[in-house]
């Protein structure tokens, strides 16, 4: 029989990854904003996360893990800090600068949670959000933090580990996802029976990133367990190319790919 500590072996990258392939709480109220197809939302979600992409040369951000346990063996915590180093297209780095509590959550889940994703960085393609994995559904419109933005639903076109069902909220002005919310689409682990996701982004400079992201996972036996990061302190390198082809559609009104006054083909 599996110990009571099995679990925490198998609830590791994608609790959170999948939340993360995609970047404040929310309220409720109607946003006004151009009544778009959800096709051409969808459209304009992946050249605004294309274009940030080829703008975007490295970034360093310091994050904060916290995993919080309740159920078998009483109450666990952990924290670990890290420096994030990001170098386009796919090289990232972590440099532990502190860590303290459970011996066992540090070990079996905040740096296996490391390792996970630096793998999962080097190959995105399978669970990144778009057209290629998942199917979108137009629900409305709300203001998130001040900003306009659409709700869309997000149904996975297969049920795998990184991929998950849930909404998304994008922004109506600059096109970029402001907030998700989810479940895995196939639960990662036979000792977890739920695991809830929410991911929220803000804008630093010109790029839209990650503030926060959890993960509440319910344990099938009995217990939860909360994993959370929050992101501190970013500092973004643009490219030159990034940075000429903003100068160009700023200074020589040369219009942007993704710009809504484009006629829709």
């Amino acid at each position: 029989m599996a110990s009571r500590d099995s679990w925490a072996t198998q609830v590791t990258a994608q609790l959170l990854v999948v939340a993360g392939s995609v970047l404040l709480g929310h309220g409720q109220e109607s946003a006004r904003v151009a009544p778009l197809s959800t096709d051409t939302i969808v459209e304009r979600l992946m050249t605004s996360k294309n274009r940030q992409l080829r703008q975007l040369d490295a970034l360093n951000v310091v994050l904060t893990y916290r995993v919080d346990y309740q159920g078998f063996g009483g109450t666990r915590h952990a924290e670990m800090r890290v420096v994030s180093t990001y170098v386009s297209p796919n090289k990232k780095n972590f440099r532990i600068l502190s860590e303290s509590g459970s011996r066992f959550l540090l070990e079996h889940i905040l740096n296996k949670l490391l390792e996970n994703e630096k793998e999962y960085q080097l190959d995105v393609a399978d669970s990144d959000l778009s057209p290629r994995n998942y199917q979108f559904k137009l629900l409305g419109t709300e203001r998130v933090a001040g900003n306009d933005s659409y709700v869309m639903e997000i149904t996975p076109r297969r049920k795998t580990k990184y991929l998950c069902y849930g909404k998304i909220w994008v922004n109506a002005q600059d096109f970029a996802i402001v907030r998700l919310e989810g479940a895995p689409a196939k639960n990662p682990s036979f000792w977890i029976s739920h695991t809830q996701m929410t991911n929220t982004y803000q804008k630093v400079g010109n790029f839209w990133l990650p503030v926060h992201k959890d993960a509440t996972t319910d344990v099938r036996l009995g217990g939860k367990a909360v994993l959370a990061i929050d992101y501190s302190g970013y500092h973004v390198t643009s490219n030159a190319l990034g940075s000429l082809e903003a100068s160009s559609w700023a200074l020589f009104g040369i219009p942007r790919p993704d710009s809504p006054s484009l006629p829709q083909r």
